[in-house]
């Protein structure tokens, strides 16, 4: 897997916000579930994007991420992190 170019965290209520792996160059899978909330899943965009968010978001209760929602096509809940690698 090549290293992130650049991330960011799209919280569900629209805020954004840049994000970097600590180690500079990929995500740890603590970090991942720190900036979604719990254990991760993984989706991609039509252009490769990496979308990583709640799996149990929605048992949860969370708010509709409504930006990721129009990315992906599909109903999404909970922060999510937008993931470009090199």
């Amino acid at each position: 897997m090549s290293d992130v170019k650049i991330a960011t965290l799209v919280k569900a209520g629209g805020v954004q916000s840049y994000a970097m792996p600590k180690d500079k160059k990929d995500f740890s899978l603590e970090e991942l579930q720190a900036f979604c909330g719990g254990y991760v899943q993984l989706l991609h965009t039509e252009d490769g994007r990496e979308v990583w968010m709640d799996e149990s978001g929605r048992l949860k209760g969370l708010p509709e991420n409504k930006y990721i929602s129009n990315l992906l096509k599909t109903s999404v809940v909970g922060d999510c992190l937008i993931v470009i690698r090199e």
